[in-house]
């Protein structure tokens, strides 16, 4: 089933070109004609909204005035979008901006919201209609890391706080007062990234235009809670980035845009992550026009091609060379920054009889050599002074250079300054038991 890019460049032969920023490609659709404008957006926008909560509430409600009302109520909503999409497209100079919604949490979903926030990027990308951020919603403040007494807002808060943007966080995204209060806003749009709570049907119904949600995967692949690291992880040669509406099933909600990014190998998750949000969020501006006109595009997922990323757990980063070295550098690519990838080592003195353990994080690899075969002293570490790095050995016998390493209580470092450190002793990779 194609994709269909909502921005892009007119070819002429019936397909759209969707250019992207440097360093990423060239995606080519066909365009559907056959919807209507208005169609269109009855088709993208509101019409798998209502048929699938018709099916939920014939699964959960016996027929009755419930039922039939609250179907006449997506109805009418569906007639509201089919007159909105009838409008020209031009706009006045006395139009309203549309009310938009910001949904999100973390330091990476700060970095898309600062996209969103800026005036330049609107401006170049939104031509037909005014946009104002008039909200931000994020987790409530936590407490901070070095004190539990003190309570910090999100990154995303902080952000808006500095921005002048208005800021809610509820403790729930289904509580009846936070919900009430988004009525009487009526945003034109909702965005989600990394927001951390499940969105209810009853907010879902609540933007005109629906609730965009930024996926950093080329969905179906991918759905779940760590795309970049898995990705990572599998050492796939591409991946990308999805902008597609939100529904009540977890990222399987229509999808409006797409765009691929090749690997060379040697990404972090942590890097990756905001490249992609932030490339999403370009690409949400550039579609905001034929959102708002009725005119988007979208097409559903392939349920046959649905893959899931599981949630990291520290497990994720316990590196015990055991696989071959290009495995064990697409573990620490998807896992140093979080939850974090560690190893034991010894420390042998000369003469000493017993080591001394110590576990070092291991923050930066490259692959040395991939092939494996015999070798003797697979345990031994040692500097590879050409390379500037530690040289380990992986039991098939490939060989990883390790660059950058924390040890326990101490900042990071590369790897000459650790082995500096060492002062003359051997350094081994500790046995792992059968």
């Amino acid at each position: 089933m194609s994709i269909f890019i909502s921005k892009g460049l007119d070819r002429g032969d019936g397909e759209m070109a969707y250019v992207n920023l440097s360093g990423w490609h060239r995606h080519v659709v066909p365009v559907s004609s056959a919807l209507a404008p208005a169609a269109r957006c009855v088709h993208s926008l509101a019409w798998r909204k209502a048929n699938f909560h018709e099916q939920e509430q014939r699964r959960q409600w016996q027929p009755g005035v419930l039922a039939r009302s609250k179907r006449h109520s997506f109805r009418s909503r569906l007639l509201r979008c089919a007159a909105t999409a009838a409008v020209s497209s031009s706009s006045s100079l006395g139009e309203v901006p549309k009310k938009v919604v910001f949904l999100g949490t973390p330091e990476v979903a700060a970095c898309a919201l600062k996209v969103l926030l800026s005036k330049e990027e609107c401006a170049k990308r939104v031509k037909r209609h005014g946009v104002e951020v008039s909200l931000v919603v994020s987790q409530p403040p936590a407490p901070a890391k070095r004190s539990a007494k003190k309570l910090v807002p999100s990154p995303v808060h902080a952000l808006a706080d500095q921005a002048g943007v208005q800021v809610w966080t509820p403790e729930r995204a289904r509580d009846a007062a936070f919900l009430e209060n988004l009525r009487e806003l009526a945003p034109d749009l909702c965005i989600t990234v990394a927001y951390g709570q499940i969105l209810p049907r009853s907010f879902l119904d609540i933007p005109k235009f629906g609730t965009l949600n930024i996926h950093p995967s080329l969905l179906p692949k991918y759905r779940g809670a760590a795309p970049v690291p898995r990705a990572l992880q599998a050492g796939d040669e591409i991946t990308g980035v999805s902008v597609l509406f939100t529904v009540f099933e977890m990222d399987a909600g229509p999808l409006v845009a797409q765009a691929v990014r090749k690997l060379e190998g040697d990404e972090h998750a942590d890097e990756l992550l905001v490249e992609l949000l932030e490339q999403g969020m370009h690409m949400i501006l550039d579609l905001l026009d034929d959102l708002f006109e009725g005119t988007l595009q979208s097409t559903d997922q392939d349920a046959s091609a649905v893959s899931h990323a599981p949630k990291m757990t520290a497990d994720d980063g316990r590196v015990t060379f055991t696989q071959n070295a290009r495995m064990v550098h697409n573990q620490i690519r998807a896992f140093a920054s979080n939850p974090g990838t560690f190893a034991d080592f010894e420390i042998w003195e000369e003469g000493a009889a017993l080591p001394e353990p110590v576990r070092l994080k291991i923050l930066r690899t490259r692959v040395a050599r991939a092939e494996g075969g015999f070798r003797l002293g697979v345990h031994d570490v040692v500097f590879d002074k050409s390379e500037k790095a530690l040289r380990v050995v992986c039991d098939d016998g490939s060989e990883l250079f390790v660059d950058m390493v924390t040890p326990v209580g101490k900042k990071a470092m590369d790897a000459r300054s650790f082995w500096n450190g060492m002062r003359g002793r051997a350094l081994k990779r500790a046995r792992i038991g059968w």
